[in-house]
């Protein structure tokens, strides 16, 4: 097995216009019930849900439980870019949905696209990552660095319907937090730690 800490390497999250949009892991009126709202009471709708339905605490609670985690809940896309071409390519943020591509880049910028049929294997979920099939070869580079960028998606889904309940009520209970407390430091209640240390991956 390779191990990517043998390479350096940087990953910057890219989200797509599509992701940027996607629905948060609750709706406004479950997350007024969560923390027994009237439905009638409107005045901090805005403040839970922003006025796009972004910017608000649904949202930061939630990146909030992703960066406890370090792990991408709702499908976030990310670039992988590797000082090297290892055999194997361990991705990092938790549950692998899909590699959008996989390409090498040479010293004049030009790239590469690599073949997802005849050159690497793809293995999606939990400790998700790319291999090179046998007998496969990336595409020889002359580049010094950079010479593999990996585009591939981590979370479990769209929207909620696949993210573990646990990760869900955490959220729910860092909302509360945030909601009860937003006039000091956040602390991650331990209740939503206990739910959520099971899904904690590696801190690159």
């Amino acid at each position: 097995m390779i191990n990517l800490d043998d390479y350096f390497y940087t990953l910057i999250k890219t989200l797509t216009e599509a992701e940027i949009a996607l629905a948060e892991l609750f709706t406004l009126a479950e997350a007024k019930n969560f923390l027994k709202i009237s439905t009638n009471m409107t005045e901090d709708d805005n403040l839970l849900q922003g006025a796009d339905t972004k910017t608000g605490l649904i949202e930061a609670a939630r990146l909030k439980l992703q960066n406890y985690c370090n792990r991408s809940i709702i499908h976030e896309t990310w670039t992988l870019r590797i000082d090297g071409q290892p055999s194997r390519i361990d991705l990092f943020k938790g549950y692998i949905s899909s590699i959008t591509s996989i390409k090498t880049y040479q010293d004049d910028g030009t790239a590469t696209t690599e073949s997802s049929t005849d050159t690497y294997n793809t293995i999606t979920g939990d400790g998700g990552y790319a291999e090179l099939k046998v007998g496969g070869s990336w595409t020889a580079s002359d580049r010094k660095s950079g010479q593999l960028v990996v585009v591939y998606v981590a979370g479990y889904s769209e929207d909620k319907t696949s993210v573990p309940l646990d990760l869900i009520t955490a959220c729910k209970i860092i909302l509360a937090e945030m909601y009860q407390n937003r006039n000091s430091g956040i602390i991650i209640p331990q209740s939503a730690k206990e739910l959520a240390d099971p899904y904690r991956t590696k801190v690159m």
